[in-house]
């Protein structure tokens, strides 16, 4: 069985990028409603949230503890948003502690996520439905792992010539080029880069 890592969320013509958590259940593939979370989501969350698609903010307690409340709520699926431009797949310790976490759970970056929630306050009734099979973790990898300064290439000019190749590559998709664009900033502190390209 191919496993999905990730997908897009459509929501009337926006479609925001996701990736799985290695927890959880499979997406159930039709539109649901959206609650948004007022709070971390690390307490009891509101019994509204039944039957929705919740979406909360990371920080304050585990991601799997999130979950289980979310999942207690009634909810059929979990958006949890990044606290910064990345994202990656969400994981356990060891998969016996999340074997009964059976909801969707998907991570999205903070761009996303503030699009989503405003999208989301701005209409009621907003549905949305997940595409799985669209992304794969590989596709974010790259650019997140180059948000540490230390996966950069040693020399200014490797750098240089990676950052060029990578701006081609993500012109159109503002999501990754915020990750690389983070990075790049850092290796040229790091390196005492003052110039532009």
């Amino acid at each position: 069985m191919e496993i999905i890592q990730g997908g897009t969320l459509a929501v009337e013509g926006i479609e925001i990028e996701y990736l799985t958590a290695s927890f959880g259940g499979p997406s159930l593939g039709q539109e649901y409603p959206f609650f948004v979370s007022d709070s971390s989501a690390c307490e009891s969350i509101s019994e509204e949230a039944a039957g929705k698609i919740v979406i909360v903010p990371r920080g304050s307690c585990e991601l799997l503890k999130k979950a289980e409340l979310v999942q207690a709520a009634g909810a059929v699926a979990m958006v949890l948003v990044n606290d910064g431009p990345g994202i990656a797949r969400m994981s356990a310790a060891s998969q016996w502690q999340s074997a009964h976490i059976l909801i969707h759970a998907v991570m999205t970056n903070q761009a996303s996520g503030d699009k989503l929630i405003a999208a989301v306050k701005a209409t009621a009734d907003l549905k949305g439905q997940f595409q799985g099979g669209r992304i794969k973790e590989s596709d974010w990898k790259e650019v997140v792992d180059l948000m540490k300064v230390d996966q950069w290439p040693t020399s200014k000019r490797k750098g240089k010539a990676l950052y060029q190749t990578l701006s081609e590559k993500y012109s159109g998709n503002p999501d990754r080029m915020a990750c690389l664009n983070t990075g790049w900033e850092a290796f040229k502190d790091d390196r005492g880069m003052k110039e532009e390209l």
